[in-house]
Protein backbone atom coordinates (compact mmCIF):
# COMPACT_ATOMS: atom_id res chain seq x y z
CA UNK A 1 0.00 0.00 0.00
CA UNK A 2 1.38 3.37 -0.81
CA UNK A 3 0.02 7.07 -0.15
CA UNK A 4 1.54 8.88 -3.10
CA UNK A 5 1.46 12.31 -3.94
CA UNK A 6 -0.04 11.95 -7.14
CA UNK A 7 -2.13 8.47 -8.97
CA UNK A 8 -1.05 8.15 -13.23
CA UNK A 9 -2.13 4.66 -13.73
CA UNK A 10 -0.87 3.06 -16.60
CA UNK A 11 -3.54 1.50 -19.29
CA UNK A 12 -4.82 -1.75 -18.14
CA UNK A 13 -5.27 -4.90 -21.00
CA UNK A 14 -8.71 -5.18 -20.52
CA UNK A 15 -9.40 -1.34 -22.28
CA UNK A 16 -6.24 -0.68 -23.68
CA UNK A 17 -7.58 -2.35 -27.09
CA UNK A 18 -11.70 -0.88 -27.00
CA UNK A 19 -12.41 0.84 -29.76
CA UNK A 20 -13.13 4.69 -28.69
CA UNK A 21 -16.52 5.78 -27.80
CA UNK A 22 -18.73 7.90 -29.59
CA UNK A 23 -17.88 12.08 -28.02
CA UNK A 24 -20.64 12.43 -25.68
CA UNK A 25 -21.47 8.86 -24.25
CA UNK A 26 -20.41 7.04 -21.63
CA UNK A 27 -21.64 3.63 -20.53
CA UNK A 28 -24.15 2.87 -17.71
CA UNK A 29 -23.79 5.29 -14.69
CA UNK A 30 -24.78 3.03 -12.06
CA UNK A 31 -26.88 5.99 -9.49
CA UNK A 32 -27.35 4.41 -6.24
CA UNK A 33 -29.53 6.25 -4.09
CA UNK A 34 -30.01 6.40 -0.45
CA UNK A 35 -29.61 8.62 2.74
CA UNK A 36 -26.60 10.66 3.66
CA UNK A 37 -22.80 9.41 4.36
CA UNK A 38 -21.79 9.68 8.22
CA UNK A 39 -18.61 10.35 9.65
CA UNK A 40 -17.28 10.50 12.76
CA UNK A 41 -13.91 11.35 14.11
CA UNK A 42 -11.06 8.84 15.95
CA UNK A 43 -12.68 9.21 19.75
CA UNK A 44 -9.22 10.78 21.21
CA UNK A 45 -11.34 12.32 23.27
CA UNK A 46 -14.53 13.12 24.94
CA UNK A 47 -17.46 14.44 22.92
CA UNK A 48 -20.46 16.38 22.89
CA UNK A 49 -23.81 14.91 21.53
CA UNK A 50 -26.21 17.13 20.33
CA UNK A 51 -29.26 15.09 19.61
CA UNK A 52 -32.00 16.26 16.74
CA UNK A 53 -35.58 15.00 16.78
CA UNK A 54 -37.29 15.49 13.57
CA UNK A 55 -41.19 15.66 13.63
CA UNK A 56 -42.97 13.19 11.52
CA UNK A 57 -43.46 16.04 9.49
CA UNK A 58 -39.81 16.23 7.85
CA UNK A 59 -39.72 14.78 4.59
CA UNK A 60 -36.82 12.81 2.79
CA UNK A 61 -35.57 16.32 0.54
CA UNK A 62 -35.94 18.12 3.81
CA UNK A 63 -33.82 15.30 5.90
CA UNK A 64 -30.92 15.56 3.31
CA UNK A 65 -30.99 19.67 3.62
CA UNK A 66 -30.40 18.91 7.11
CA UNK A 67 -27.42 16.72 6.59
CA UNK A 68 -25.38 19.37 4.55
CA UNK A 69 -26.50 21.85 7.75
CA UNK A 70 -24.93 19.73 9.82
CA UNK A 71 -21.70 19.64 8.03
CA UNK A 72 -21.82 24.07 7.96
CA UNK A 73 -22.63 23.54 11.64
CA UNK A 74 -19.13 22.08 12.60
CA UNK A 75 -20.11 18.68 13.06
CA UNK A 76 -17.45 15.71 13.16
CA UNK A 77 -20.22 13.28 12.17
CA UNK A 78 -23.72 12.27 12.90
CA UNK A 79 -25.59 9.06 13.31
CA UNK A 80 -29.21 7.98 12.70
CA UNK A 81 -30.38 6.87 15.92
CA UNK A 82 -34.06 6.35 14.77
CA UNK A 83 -33.88 5.77 11.06
CA UNK A 84 -35.63 8.57 8.20
CA UNK A 85 -39.01 7.46 7.50
CA UNK A 86 -39.76 4.40 5.96
CA UNK A 87 -42.41 6.08 3.78
CA UNK A 88 -41.11 9.71 3.40
CA UNK A 89 -43.51 11.10 0.32
CA UNK A 90 -45.37 14.10 0.47
CA UNK A 91 -48.94 11.90 0.38
CA UNK A 92 -47.89 10.61 3.33
CA UNK A 93 -49.51 11.62 6.63
CA UNK A 94 -47.44 12.47 9.83
CA UNK A 95 -49.68 9.84 11.54
CA UNK A 96 -48.11 7.14 8.69
CA UNK A 97 -44.43 8.32 9.60
CA UNK A 98 -41.76 8.41 12.54
CA UNK A 99 -40.14 11.27 13.88
CA UNK A 100 -36.76 11.12 13.05
CA UNK A 101 -33.63 11.33 15.51
CA UNK A 102 -29.70 11.89 14.78
CA UNK A 103 -27.40 12.74 16.82
CA UNK A 104 -24.27 14.82 15.76
CA UNK A 105 -21.00 14.77 17.38
CA UNK A 106 -18.69 17.80 18.42
CA UNK A 107 -15.51 18.04 20.41
CA UNK A 108 -15.70 18.07 24.11
CA UNK A 109 -14.31 22.17 24.16
CA UNK A 110 -17.50 23.33 22.05
CA UNK A 111 -19.71 24.79 24.07
CA UNK A 112 -22.17 26.54 21.24
CA UNK A 113 -22.19 23.71 19.04
CA UNK A 114 -25.86 22.73 20.01
CA UNK A 115 -26.86 26.68 19.56
CA UNK A 116 -25.46 26.59 16.24
CA UNK A 117 -27.02 23.53 15.16
CA UNK A 118 -30.55 24.88 16.28
CA UNK A 119 -29.72 27.99 13.83
CA UNK A 120 -28.63 26.37 11.00
CA UNK A 121 -31.39 23.99 11.20
CA UNK A 122 -34.18 26.93 12.07
CA UNK A 123 -32.61 29.37 9.12
CA UNK A 124 -33.57 27.04 6.45
CA UNK A 125 -32.72 29.96 4.20
CA UNK A 126 -32.98 33.98 3.87
CA UNK A 127 -36.82 33.93 3.19
CA UNK A 128 -38.04 31.19 5.31
CA UNK A 129 -37.62 28.93 8.69
CA UNK A 130 -37.25 24.93 8.56
CA UNK A 131 -40.25 22.91 7.47
CA UNK A 132 -41.17 21.23 9.97
CA UNK A 133 -41.14 21.43 13.98
CA UNK A 134 -37.51 20.13 15.57
CA UNK A 135 -36.05 19.70 19.12
CA UNK A 136 -32.25 19.83 20.03
CA UNK A 137 -30.65 18.77 22.91
CA UNK A 138 -27.01 18.71 24.38
CA UNK A 139 -25.49 15.77 26.50
CA UNK A 140 -21.81 14.79 26.90
CA UNK A 141 -20.86 11.44 25.37
CA UNK A 142 -17.35 10.32 27.27
CA UNK A 143 -14.94 8.62 25.49
CA UNK A 144 -15.12 4.92 27.01
CA UNK A 145 -18.88 4.89 26.13
CA UNK A 146 -18.92 5.73 22.76
CA UNK A 147 -16.30 3.18 22.17
CA UNK A 148 -18.27 0.48 24.00
CA UNK A 149 -21.22 1.14 22.54
CA UNK A 150 -19.92 0.67 19.22
CA UNK A 151 -17.53 -2.26 20.05
CA UNK A 152 -21.67 -3.69 20.68
CA UNK A 153 -23.37 -2.37 17.76
CA UNK A 154 -20.65 -2.91 14.92
CA UNK A 155 -20.66 -7.09 14.57
CA UNK A 156 -20.01 -8.86 11.20
CA UNK A 157 -22.96 -8.84 8.72
CA UNK A 158 -23.52 -8.97 5.22
CA UNK A 159 -23.00 -6.03 3.07
CA UNK A 160 -23.46 -7.27 -0.59
CA UNK A 161 -24.14 -10.93 -2.68
CA UNK A 162 -20.03 -11.37 -2.07
CA UNK A 163 -18.99 -9.34 0.97
CA UNK A 164 -19.85 -9.44 4.17
CA UNK A 165 -17.92 -6.65 6.63
CA UNK A 166 -16.41 -7.48 10.43
CA UNK A 167 -14.35 -5.41 12.69
CA UNK A 168 -11.04 -6.18 13.23
CA UNK A 169 -11.60 -7.40 16.99
CA UNK A 170 -14.16 -10.26 15.79
CA UNK A 171 -12.16 -13.49 16.11
CA UNK A 172 -15.05 -16.00 16.12
CA UNK A 173 -16.24 -18.31 13.79
CA UNK A 174 -17.31 -17.09 10.42
CA UNK A 175 -21.01 -16.83 10.62
CA UNK A 176 -21.47 -16.21 7.27
CA UNK A 177 -20.88 -19.42 4.89
CA UNK A 178 -19.88 -18.45 1.11
CA UNK A 179 -19.38 -14.40 2.01
CA UNK A 180 -15.51 -12.83 1.85
CA UNK A 181 -14.88 -10.80 4.77
CA UNK A 182 -13.32 -7.47 4.76
CA UNK A 183 -12.19 -6.12 7.75
CA UNK A 184 -12.67 -2.66 8.71
CA UNK A 185 -11.91 -0.85 12.03
CA UNK A 186 -15.03 1.70 12.78
CA UNK A 187 -13.19 5.10 12.87
CA UNK A 188 -14.46 8.55 11.94
CA UNK A 189 -14.06 7.74 8.05
CA UNK A 190 -17.60 6.88 6.42
CA UNK A 191 -17.87 3.23 5.57
CA UNK A 192 -18.34 0.65 7.59
CA UNK A 193 -20.48 -1.08 5.16
CA UNK A 194 -23.69 -0.77 7.49
CA UNK A 195 -24.91 2.13 5.55
CA UNK A 196 -27.44 2.04 2.34
CA UNK A 197 -25.34 4.15 -0.22
CA UNK A 198 -22.19 1.87 0.69
CA UNK A 199 -24.23 -1.31 0.14
CA UNK A 200 -25.53 -0.07 -3.12
CA UNK A 201 -22.27 1.11 -4.30
CA UNK A 202 -20.73 -2.76 -3.40
CA UNK A 203 -23.53 -3.74 -5.21
CA UNK A 204 -23.05 -1.52 -8.45
CA UNK A 205 -19.44 -2.53 -8.37
CA UNK A 206 -19.59 -6.55 -8.37
CA UNK A 207 -21.96 -6.27 -11.53
CA UNK A 208 -18.88 -4.78 -13.36
CA UNK A 209 -15.85 -6.79 -14.78
CA UNK A 210 -13.08 -5.41 -12.55
CA UNK A 211 -10.50 -7.80 -13.99
CA UNK A 212 -7.13 -5.90 -14.58
CA UNK A 213 -8.77 -2.48 -14.50
CA UNK A 214 -7.94 0.40 -12.97
CA UNK A 215 -10.74 1.86 -10.50
CA UNK A 216 -10.40 5.22 -8.34
CA UNK A 217 -12.89 5.49 -5.26
CA UNK A 218 -13.66 9.22 -4.93
CA UNK A 219 -14.49 10.26 -1.21
CA UNK A 220 -12.70 6.61 0.04
CA UNK A 221 -13.19 6.97 3.49
CA UNK A 222 -12.45 3.72 5.24
CA UNK A 223 -11.66 2.19 2.27
CA UNK A 224 -14.11 -0.25 2.28
CA UNK A 225 -15.00 -0.14 -1.69
CA UNK A 226 -11.69 0.34 -2.50
CA UNK A 227 -10.55 -3.23 -1.07
CA UNK A 228 -13.60 -4.51 -2.63
CA UNK A 229 -12.39 -3.77 -5.88
CA UNK A 230 -8.96 -5.44 -5.22
CA UNK A 231 -10.52 -8.55 -4.08
CA UNK A 232 -12.46 -8.25 -7.57
CA UNK A 233 -9.55 -8.50 -9.67
CA UNK A 234 -8.69 -4.84 -10.30
CA UNK A 235 -5.63 -4.15 -11.64
CA UNK A 236 -4.46 -0.52 -10.03
CA UNK A 237 -6.95 0.78 -7.40
CA UNK A 238 -6.68 4.26 -6.15
CA UNK A 239 -8.75 5.92 -3.01
CA UNK A 240 -8.68 9.61 -2.75
CA UNK A 241 -10.14 11.76 0.48
CA UNK A 242 -10.03 15.09 1.62
CA UNK A 243 -9.96 14.29 5.12
CA UNK A 244 -6.36 13.04 6.36
CA UNK A 245 -7.75 10.94 9.28
CA UNK A 246 -9.87 9.33 7.07
CA UNK A 247 -6.74 8.11 4.79
CA UNK A 248 -5.08 6.91 8.42
CA UNK A 249 -8.31 4.85 8.68
CA UNK A 250 -8.02 3.32 5.32
CA UNK A 251 -4.33 2.68 5.78
CA UNK A 252 -5.30 0.91 8.71
CA UNK A 253 -7.82 -1.33 7.23
CA UNK A 254 -5.52 -2.29 4.19
CA UNK A 255 -3.46 -3.95 6.86
CA UNK A 256 -6.41 -5.17 8.35
CA UNK A 257 -7.39 -6.82 5.08
CA UNK A 258 -4.11 -7.99 4.21
CA UNK A 259 -3.93 -5.96 1.45
CA UNK A 260 -0.27 -3.94 1.34
CA UNK A 261 0.62 -2.58 -1.99
CA UNK A 262 -2.45 -4.05 -3.47
CA UNK A 263 -3.88 -0.16 -3.13
CA UNK A 264 -2.99 3.41 -3.27
CA UNK A 265 -4.49 6.44 -1.22
CA UNK A 266 -3.91 9.96 -1.85
CA UNK A 267 -5.29 12.84 0.39
CA UNK A 268 -6.40 15.73 -1.76
CA UNK A 269 -9.45 17.48 -4.13
CA UNK A 270 -9.60 15.03 -7.46
CA UNK A 271 -7.36 17.81 -9.31
CA UNK A 272 -4.78 15.61 -6.84
CA UNK A 273 -4.97 13.11 -9.73
CA UNK A 274 -3.28 13.64 -12.79
CA UNK A 275 -5.44 15.26 -15.83
CA UNK A 276 -3.94 12.35 -17.93
CA UNK A 277 -5.22 9.35 -15.28
CA UNK A 278 -7.34 7.92 -16.50
CA UNK A 279 -9.83 4.88 -14.95
CA UNK A 280 -12.00 2.30 -16.34
CA UNK A 281 -14.17 3.27 -13.21
CA UNK A 282 -15.09 5.81 -10.94
CA UNK A 283 -16.70 5.62 -7.46
CA UNK A 284 -17.77 8.20 -5.74
CA UNK A 285 -19.94 7.64 -2.45
CA UNK A 286 -20.73 10.87 -1.16
CA UNK A 287 -22.95 13.49 -0.57
CA UNK A 288 -24.52 14.80 -3.95
CA UNK A 289 -23.61 18.76 -2.96
CA UNK A 290 -20.03 17.75 -2.73
CA UNK A 291 -20.57 15.36 -5.68
CA UNK A 292 -21.66 17.56 -8.28
CA UNK A 293 -18.82 19.92 -8.54
CA UNK A 294 -16.81 16.96 -9.49
CA UNK A 295 -18.38 14.99 -11.89
CA UNK A 296 -16.90 17.03 -15.09
CA UNK A 297 -13.23 16.06 -13.18
CA UNK A 298 -14.24 12.75 -13.09
CA UNK A 299 -15.70 12.40 -16.82
CA UNK A 300 -12.29 13.90 -17.68
CA UNK A 301 -10.48 10.81 -16.07
CA UNK A 302 -12.73 8.13 -17.21
CA UNK A 303 -11.02 5.76 -19.54
CA UNK A 304 -12.15 6.02 -23.20
CA UNK A 305 -14.52 3.14 -24.28
CA UNK A 306 -17.96 2.08 -23.62
CA UNK A 307 -17.17 -0.41 -20.94
CA UNK A 308 -16.17 2.59 -18.52
CA UNK A 309 -18.29 3.02 -15.93
CA UNK A 310 -19.05 6.00 -12.97
CA UNK A 311 -20.69 4.57 -9.66
CA UNK A 312 -22.40 7.66 -8.02
CA UNK A 313 -24.21 7.59 -4.59
CA UNK A 314 -25.07 9.68 -1.81
CA UNK A 315 -28.27 10.76 -3.03
CA UNK A 316 -32.35 10.31 -2.91
CA UNK A 317 -34.44 9.08 -5.91
CA UNK A 318 -36.38 12.07 -6.59
CA UNK A 319 -32.90 13.64 -7.44
CA UNK A 320 -31.95 11.41 -10.40
CA UNK A 321 -33.08 13.90 -12.72
CA UNK A 322 -30.68 16.62 -11.43
CA UNK A 323 -28.01 14.42 -11.49
CA UNK A 324 -28.60 12.93 -14.62
CA UNK A 325 -28.27 16.29 -16.28
CA UNK A 326 -25.74 17.17 -14.40
CA UNK A 327 -23.77 13.90 -15.77
CA UNK A 328 -25.42 14.80 -19.63
CA UNK A 329 -23.82 18.55 -18.96
CA UNK A 330 -20.26 16.66 -18.59
CA UNK A 331 -20.82 14.35 -21.67
CA UNK A 332 -22.07 11.44 -20.57
CA UNK A 333 -24.96 9.18 -20.18
CA UNK A 334 -26.93 7.40 -17.36
CA UNK A 335 -27.71 3.65 -17.79
CA UNK A 336 -29.21 2.65 -14.78
CA UNK A 337 -30.28 3.03 -11.04
CA UNK A 338 -30.15 1.15 -7.63
CA UNK A 339 -32.12 2.36 -4.99
CA UNK A 340 -33.02 1.49 -1.74
CA UNK A 341 -36.22 0.46 -0.61
CA UNK A 342 -36.61 2.75 2.56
Amino acid sequence: MSCCRGITPTSTSGDANRPPKKPGVSGPICIAAGWPARRRDSPAMGWIAVDIEFSPEWLAADLESAAERLALAGSLGWDEQISPPASPVASASPAERRPTLWTAYFAEDDAECAERVRLKIAGWDADSSAPAPFVVRRRILPEQDWMAAHRAYFQPRVISERFAVAPPWFEGPWPFAGKERLTIYPAMAFGTGTHATTQLAMRALESLDCSGRAVLDVGTGSGILAFAAVRLGAGFVAGLDLDAMALRNALENCAHNGLDGSAHFLCGPIEAVARSARFGIIIANILYANLRPLIPAMAQRLQPGDASRLILGGFLTEERDAVAADLAAAGLGVGGHLAHPN
